[in-house]
């Protein structure tokens, strides 16, 4: 259990002998998210489709949590892994200088920061996620106000969550509940990412095919979607200049703290080329396919990379280099 989690090995790839020895599915995924939370890991975006879908734990939801622990012992905003806070200020808006206004008003609430640190920290961080950052295609603006999402490079540290038109729109297991506080369109579109799995040959629903981005805004920030990053063998990247990436995680293997797919990303980001594909890449690095396919799809939503041909629907434009 420890090295599965360690490494946040997928349950149903592994071998049935070696899953007999773990727990349930749901408790393996529970356990796993608590050890990444307590050792500051970047959401498992991999695993989303039990995580999200299934325990309904949304990126927004993991970090608020994590930020809220971070907060009530009055730790440091530098105490989080730089790749960590880059991917929760994406996701909840919090960054160096929201922290701290958040960790103020923590402790004006005077009689409640001496009672309950905990509440006090959840009421002072937003209660929901910001407003992302949609390009649909054509290179139009995305959700509204979001005039500038065309030519967002996704370089700042505190920039919002960028979703490129060939991601994926996955939904969680909706109650009949939430159902029913939707609006038509919110409805219309929710059926249309849950109905992934019955279109036969159609295909999974892309945000680039999604009419409404504000819909599709309106609907992340609820938490009833989330989106799927999928990378291809086959699929080539671009690594813009990197000039605010600094890791401050330990390098050593042998703390438990230490994350393997961090420093798979680290070697792809200096080893990846316009002209490598994923495959070509992994066998360079003498690393899994499906490993380096987590690490550059990580490396998308922190803006690390950008596929190349990023048009819509999984497709590379080879003339594009």
């Amino acid at each position: 259990l420890a090295l599965c989690t360690s490494r946040g090995a997928p349950y149903r790839p592994l071998p049935a002998a070696l899953r007999r020895s773990l727990p349930p599915e749901r408790e393996y995924h529970e356990e796993l998210l608590l050890r990444f939370q307590a050792w500051r890991r970047p959401y498992p975006h991999h695993l989303a489709g039990y995580t999200a879908r299934v325990l309904r734990v949304t990126p927004f939801a993991y970090y608020a949590s994590m930020l809220a622990r971070l907060l009530a012992a009055e730790g440091a905003y530098s105490d989080l892994p730089n790749l960590t806070a880059r991917d929760a200020t994406a996701h909840t808006g919090v960054g160096r200088n929201a922290f701290i206004a958040a960790l103020n008003e923590a402790r004006g609430r005077r009689l409640l920061w001496r009672v309950n640190r905990a509440a006090a920290a959840r009421e002072a961080l937003p209660q929901r996620p910001p407003e992302p950052l949609i390009v649909v295609g054509g290179g139009r603006a995305g959700a509204g106000g979001n005039k500038d999402a065309a030519n967002y490079g996704g370089g700042g540290h505190d920039a919002p969550l960028r979703v490129e038109p060939w991601w994926i729109v996955s939904c969680v297991n909706v109650t009949e509940q939430e159902l029913r506080e939707l609006s038509r369109g919110e409805t219309d579109l929710l059926r249309r990412a849950a109905a992934e799995d019955e279109r036969g040959g159609q295909g999974p629903l892309f945000v680039g095919d999604v009419e409404a981005p504000a819909l599709l805004s309106a609907l992340w920030q609820r938490g009833l979607v989330y989106f799927d990053v999928p990378v291809r063998p086959s699929d080539r990247f671009r690594i813009p200049p990197l000039d605010s990436f600094v890791s401050n995680r330990t390098a050593d293997a042998a703390d438990e703290r230490a994350d393997p797919r961090e420093a798979l990303l680290q070697a792809t980001l200096v080893a990846s080329h316009a002209r490598l594909t994923v495959a070509d890449l992994a066998d360079a690095l003498g690393a899994e396919v499906g490993d380096v396919a987590v690490a550059m799809g990580l490396a998308c939503r922190l803006g690390f990379a950008a596929r190349v041909g990023g048009g819509q629907g999984g497709h590379n434009d080879e003339a594009e280099e």
